[in-house]
């Protein structure tokens, strides 16, 4: 089992005695760098950045990520330090600094770094690593460094650093001064941050047959001790890992450091706005934050993706205002659209006059028994005055069958003896023309009443 130790977040020394002496003062930020591993291991890795002079960790670009005004604040309970370093670079006599303000000293110093008075290099040397470590923010040094630090770039300096950090992060004593501290990563815990299809593609094929090798001599001549990773790493160095496997492939053993010491990547690395732009490019002052993703995935490229427009009624209705006439009408010649199929019958079929629908047969209805229907017809032919019987009606009947008997059978008439009121009454009757029974009934009836 993997036991790791997470630490609390870095804060800077704060001294609580009233008035202490500069004696003990340092005593007390000796004591306080012993008790942590992550201010020792931070003090090691800026007096390491410092002494390779990287391109993209300069003094120039330290000085805009923190200023003097900034770096005097955190020396405020030091005036010792703070004389020193206002007299180192200003000139100024030691006990004239001594009793200056911050904010005066800070001036001091800007305006003789402004004025080419002293150069970059030696403001920065001015602040021991220790100092910044322990009085200021360590945690945004070290994330500081993970931003700026071009994992891309496997040069050979680059990969020197990384294996000196492995190393670091697994030793048991500080560099600085020898002193004892808890190792902030196991070996377990630098081997599995690596992937395994990496370690095994990248890591020379000697150096894994000497780590079987040695397990195996171990299992035969110890076979009650255990064989550890801390053995597998004895034999594939921190150096040799970094000069066998790409730096961007060890960047996991970095932020696996970071989470073991507490530091929040959240709230670490930041540099000042007021910075001036440099060959190098510059980091930017917080992580950039993660967006909410569009809710359609068409919404970033709003000005790119046609429209869906709604298709017109008709199939000319967008030409009806160019100049060829179009309109929503089709013009002559062209092809109807095809309607979609209806199970309903055409219009034409259901209100064409010259087939009117056939009557209802009303003879087959419950309630309605055939000889009852013509004496309800005669009943109420007789409430209305209609005659009964094939009778003259008077000189319009007789005018009537003279037009119709002048007609020439030429001109394509066919000449009928006109009907009198019981004829159009018979041919309008629905019972009539729907049962030829009800029509011989009526016949019988109508001649028993004649006798």
């Amino acid at each position: 089992m993997v036991v790791r130790y997470h630490r609390a977040p870095m804060t800077h020394l704060l001294h609580t005695e009233p008035l202490p002496s500069d004696d003990r003062l340092a005593q007390l930020a000796t004591a306080h760098l012993t008790r942590s591993s992550a201010l020792q291991l931070v003090a090691e890795l800026l007096t390491r950045l410092r002494d390779m002079n990287f391109p993209w960790w300069t003094p120039e670009q330290l000085r805009r990520a923190y200023p003097s005004a900034e770096r005097m604040r955190w020396l405020e309970q030091r005036p010792d330090l703070r004389q020193r370093i206002t007299t180192q670079l200003t000139g100024l006599a030691p006990r004239a600094a001594r009793n200056k303000a911050p904010e005066f000293q800070s001036a001091l110093i800007d305006s003789v770094l402004d004025e080419g008075d002293i150069g970059l290099d030696v403001f920065e040397a001015a602040f021991e690593p220790v100092d910044l470590a322990v009085y200021g923010p360590a945690e945004d040094f070290f994330q500081l460094f993970r931003r700026r630090m071009p994992w891309e770039d496997d040069s050979t300096p680059h990969q020197d650093l990384i294996g000196w950090l492995i190393g670091a992060f697994l030793s048991d004593k500080c560099s600085l001064d020898g002193s004892p501290r808890t190792p902030i990563l196991s070996a377990l815990d630098v081997r599995t941050a690596i992937d395994g299809a990496v370690w095994h593609s990248r890591v020379p094929l000697h150096v894994r047959v000497a780590i079987d090798e040695a397990r195996f001599a171990s299992h035969r001549e110890r076979p009650h001790e255990p064989f550890t990773v801390d053995r597998d790493l004895a034999i594939a160095t921190p150096a040799l890992i970094a000069a066998s496997i790409p730096l961007k492939d060890l960047l996991g053993v970095v932020e696996l450091a970071a989470s073991s010491l507490g530091f929040d990547e959240r709230g670490g690395g930041r540099e000042h706005a007021s910075r001036s732009a440099g060959s190098v490019p510059e980091v930017a002052d917080e992580v950039p934050r993660q967006t909410v993703p569009p809710a359609s995935p068409y919404e970033d490229f709003a000005d790119e993706v046609p429209r869906q427009t709604v298709p017109p009624a008709s199939p000319y209705e967008d030409f009806a205002d160019e100049a060829t006439g179009f309109s929503s009408e089709a013009p002559a010649g062209s092809e109807p659209v095809p309607a979609e199929p209806s199970s309903d019958p055409p219009t034409s079929q259901r209100f064409a006059a010259s087939e009117p629908a056939p009557p209802p047969d009303f003879s087959a209805q419950p309630g309605y028994p055939a000889p009852v229907l013509p004496m309800v017809l005669e009943a109420a032919a007789f409430e209305v005055g209609l005659p009964l019987a094939e009778e003259s009606t008077g000189a319009l009947d007789d005018v009537v069958r003279a037009d119709q008997a002048s007609l020439s059978l030429s001109d394509g008439w066919e000449v009928r003896p006109a009907a009198g009121p019981r004829d159009e009454l018979e041919s309008t009757n629905p019972w009539a023309a729907a049962s030829p029974e009800l029509a011989s009934a009526t016949e019988r009836k109508e001649s028993k009443d004649s006798d």
